[in-house]
């Protein structure tokens, strides 16, 4: 008798063991360092909860495919996403994606180094609460706001007719060195030339 409820036990087991799996859509992941197992060296995540709606994504977790919890403290750092190596200053981060929590919003930061004994050294770029970028400077007024210079690729001859004669095109600005030298901007009237000791 005692066989036959152990034998009803395990098979009721195995069974809610599998359906719990099949119909599992949260997994927690722990890990230790050093792993027991070795290293980890790939994640891979599989979700097919792509949509055509927009929001939900951006006014909903379910169907997030990596989400990073945290509490909410005004005017503090996330956990985010970083890199680092094995070797040359490897308690330091190379690079990292993280947010600031502010009482009007969210800032994302993508930080960069040039100095790897030291960790992140600048915020590269900063999107604040607005959808403002920042390149050089962590608090964007505008659009695009640049602390610094804004370098265009030169050519040697002026830009053609073609890439200034639509509405899509107008903002367009491009450096030309030569004969023709200048900053040729599009406007709605075809590009506009800014010529050295002209205007």
């Amino acid at each position: 008798m005692f066989r036959i409820f152990k034998g009803i036990f395990l098979v009721v087991f195995f069974l809610f063991f599998c359906v719990s799996f099949i119909f599992a859509e949260d997994i927690t992941i722990t890990t230790y360092y050093p792993s027991p197992f070795g290293s980890y060296k790939n994640l891979n995540i599989y979700n097919q909860d792509e949509s055509t709606t927009p929001t939900f994504f951006t006014q909903a977790l379910t169907r997030a495919g990596l989400l990073i919890t945290t509490d909410y403290t005004q005017d503090a750092y996330t956990p985010g996403i970083f890199w680092s190596t094995t070797n040359n200053a490897p308690t330091r981060p190379k690079a990292g994606i993280y947010l600031r929590e502010t009482n009007t919003g969210t800032r994302m930061y993508f930080g960069t180094s040039n100095n790897y004994g030291v960790g992140i050294t600048n915020d590269a770029v900063v999107i604040n609460e607005s959808g403002n970028v920042g390149i050089g400077t962590t608090s964007p007024n505008s659009p695009l706001d640049v602390g610094g210079y804004i370098q265009v690729l030169d050519q040697v001859s002026g830009p053609p007719v073609a890439d200034c004669n639509e509405a899509s095109e107008y903002g367009r600005m491009v450096v030309v060195t030569g004969v023709s030298r200048g900053l040729y901007v599009c406007l709605d009237n075809g590009w506009y030339e800014i010529k050295p000791g002209v205007n």
